[in-house]
Formats: structure tokens, sequence, C-alpha cells
């Protein structure tokens, strides 16, 4: 619990400061460590709602407490905008097809935001999968590990900015940071 809300600091000062060293000096726990805030919110989370849903809950609760943020904040966003575009002739929201995008993908331009829970929801059906489908533990880890090693591959290889070169911001978001959350 500590890890995960000295993680979710280094989001807000990764999100809040613009000078290259707010910290005049002491750097890596005030400003530095914000590089690792997500692929360490990632492991925890991965680590707590794996548990629940290996031993306790199940998939489906889970599936529920993801879906109902993530469903309203798409609808929420994507109604306000639409009201904000008539009142002050704004251009945010281009129709229905928008809402569609960001359902299906949780990036649509207008609310990047989502891709967490999107990459959340992804992540927790993978490794349920693999832990559902897969009985031997010592296999389990190995892919867990080769999944991890593949995330990190692709991430500094920047493999999926080459492929997505083009496909617009909001999918580009949501897709290049699967590797991190891998």
């Amino acid at each position: 619990a500590l890890l995960k809300l000295w993680m979710i600091i280094e989001v807000v000062v990764f999100h809040s400061w613009t000078s290259s060293d707010p910290t005049g000096g002491f750097t890596f726990f005030v400003f530095d460590a914000r590089l690792y805030a997500v692929p360490v919110f990632f492991t925890v989370a991965a680590y707590f709602s794996g548990k629940k849903v290996m031993v306790g809950e199940g998939l489906l609760p889970r599936i529920k407490r993801l879906l109902v943020p993530y469903v309203f904040w798409s609808v929420f966003w994507w109604v306000v905008l639409s009201v904000t575009d008539i009142i002050i002739g704004s251009d945010y929201i281009h129709g229905i097809q928008d809402l569609i995008i960001e359902l299906l993908t949780g990036s649509a331009d207008y609310n990047v935001s989502l891709w967490f829970i999107t990459d959340l929801f992804l992540i927790t059906l993978l490794y349920t999968l693999i832990g559902k489908v897969i009985e031997n533990s010592k296999v389990k880890v190995c892919i867990y590990i080769i999944l991890g090693l593949l995330g990190i591959a692709l991430q500094y290889a920047n493999v999926l900015v080459y492929l997505l070169e083009g496909k617009g911001d909001a999918l580009n978001y949501m897709v290049g940071r699967i590797p991190e959350m891998l």
C-alpha cells in the first residue's frame, strides 16, 4: 500500500512539474522515480488483483469493478464535451464515433486518461487466462517472466512506435502503454 501511495504521488509529480530538476538535489525519491510509477503500480496492482481474481472474488466482479467507472467516465466526458461544443462552439467531439472509439479502446482523443483502465482490463484478462488454463505453477511463472521481458523489449526497442505510426494519438497511447503494463 505504501509503494502504491508513493507511485501515485510520483504520477502527480510527473504531471505537475515542468522544470528539469525541481527538487534541487533530492531528485530520485521526489522526481526521477516518476518514470517507474506506472510499471511499479501495475506490478503491485496485478499482484493483489491477481490474488483476488484467482483465489477470492473471481473474474466477473473484477470486470464489473473495472467496467463501471470505464463506461461512466467515457459517457460523462463525451456528454460534457458535446455540451461544451454546443455552448461555446468548440470542436472537441466529432460525433458518436468518438464515444464508440472511447468505449472500444479507452482512448478517444478527448479522454486519453482511460488508457489505464483499458490496459488494466486487458492485463486482468491475460493473466487470468494464463492462471486458469495452465496448471503447472513453474510454467505460469516462466510465462509471466517472458511476458515481462517481452514488455521491456517492446518498450525500449520502440517496436510499437513504428507499428502504430500515423494511427492517431488515442490508439497509440493506449496500445503503446501495453508493454509498460506487461
